[in-house]
């Protein structure tokens, strides 16, 4: 008679069966039950390879090895797991104590919307339910993004289905009080009590070192307080988590400019107008850095000016001017009758705003016959782009997006 393999059982993952873990593995348990439906010896290999690599997983995340706990995680589905909502969610906890929360947020929405039996939500993982697991990462994820309510609703929703998991408690718990320091933080920040702010902010932080909004939070006393470089420190510590934390870049900008860093001040602003193209005050607050960082290396700035608008030319004269003022010029041949003339009028105003460096003319050549002549305008609209004052390019009836390329090349 043969005999029967046996499965290992990691305490970590409970005493289901694997098959109970892995949705594809379901019609094993029952093999495993009974003498006469024994799968045969390569699908049972592959199980416990399988369930090797979980369990090494186990002891990885037990050890706080996040690297080890994605490589095990990939082995496994590799090996023949093949995809589970237990799975995705533990590449999304290791990712996210990896700092790549956009990443995580991913794989915790595979995890949310990946379909599985029920019964496969009750098995258990590294000490919790299944599905216990899956609101525990996700209400990590939840606050690490600065959700702090979704996060509460999510470990709400963990503690409501294992109420005996030790992790699912503690994380619950210490979500509470992290939600009682942060909320007296704010208050106190509110009053200008900026230096208890801080420590109640602290507080909080030492409870939950992956929040950026704590971080952020604290970023902001100590600006108040003037103490730049600790700010600037926290403003680090929150882009870590998320690294386009449009909060946090403001913050740290303006620090680095009271710290006369221009060069990293043009940096963040640079990346703040990469996420907001079209804010005409950060556009200004980046020209005036960057004048700042050429006057620090001894450039003439004299002939910088921040344009972020469209001028209308009415003459020869101002037009020749105009165009060799600026490295790059735009000017918009248009009619006020013409329909297309006022739509591309509505694209220019919007470049302007995003292209602060691009001078931006337009000519009504009704009113201004002389230019139109001039410049040997036939149709409308017609777009016009000079540097340093010799034309480079002619362009008739582009579409926004074309013309926005076209800008972009021209600049560069």
């Amino acid at each position: 008679m043969k005999k029967k393999r046996r499965f290992k059982r990691n305490s970590a993952m409970g005493s289901t069966p694997l098959a109970d873990l892995m949705e594809h593995s379901l019609r094993f348990d029952e093999a495993k039950r009974h003498d006469d439906q024994i799968p045969d010896e390569a699908e049972l290999h592959k199980l416990e390879t399988v369930e090797n690599h979980i369990n090494k997983c186990c002891e990885a995340r037990r050890l706080g090895d996040w690297m080890s706990v994605l490589k095990e995680a990939e082995a496994a589905t590799t090996r023949g797991a093949e995809a589970s909502a237990q799975l995705f969610a533990c590449q999304a906890e290791a990712y996210l104590k990896l700092h790549r929360l956009k990443v995580a947020e991913f794989c915790m929405f595979k995890a949310r919307t990946y379909e599985a039996p029920a019964r496969a939500y009750k098995s258990k993982l590294f000490g919790m339910i299944s599905e216990a697991y899956i609101f525990f990462v996700q209400a990590q994820i939840e606050n690490a993004l600065g959700k702090f309510d979704n996060a509460c609703a999510a470990i709400e929703r963990a503690a409501q289905v294992d109420l005996q998991s030790a992790e699912v408690i503690g994380l619950l718990k210490n979500m509470r009080l992290v939600g009682r320091a942060r909320s007296l933080g704010n208050e106190l920040f509110k009053s200008g009590r900026y230096i208890e702010a801080c420590s109640a902010y602290g507080e909080a932080l030492s409870r939950d070192s992956l929040n950026s909004i704590l971080y952020c939070n604290r970023a902001a006393c100590w600006y108040k307080l003037k103490q730049w470089e600790k700010s600037l420190d926290d403003c680090n510590h929150a882009l870590l988590i998320q690294p386009y934390y449009t909060k946090a870049l403001f913050q740290k900008a303006a620090s680095n400019v009271k710290l006369e860093r221009w060069a990293d001040a043009v940096r963040d602003y640079e990346i703040l107008r990469q996420e907001l193209p079209y804010d005409r005050e950060l556009a200004e607050f980046l020209f005036q850095c960057r004048v700042e960082l050429k006057k620090s290396q001894g450039e003439d700035v004299q002939n910088m000016t921040f344009v972020g608008k469209v001028d209308l030319v009415l003459d020869l004269y101002n037009f020749r001017t105009a165009i060799a003022l600026y490295a790059t010029t735009v000017i918009l041949f248009k009619e006020a009758s013409n329909e297309q003339c006022e739509q591309m009028s509505l694209v220019m105003n919007t470049l302007s705003t995003k292209y602060s460096s691009v001078s931006f003319l337009e000519v009504d050549v009704e009113q201004s016959p002389a230019i139109a002549a001039a410049e040997k305008i036939k149709t409308l609209p017609t777009f016009t782009t000079y540097r340093y004052g010799k034309l480079s390019m002619v362009l008739g009836m582009p579409s926004s997006e074309i013309l926005e390329s076209w800008i972009r090349y021209s600049r560069d």
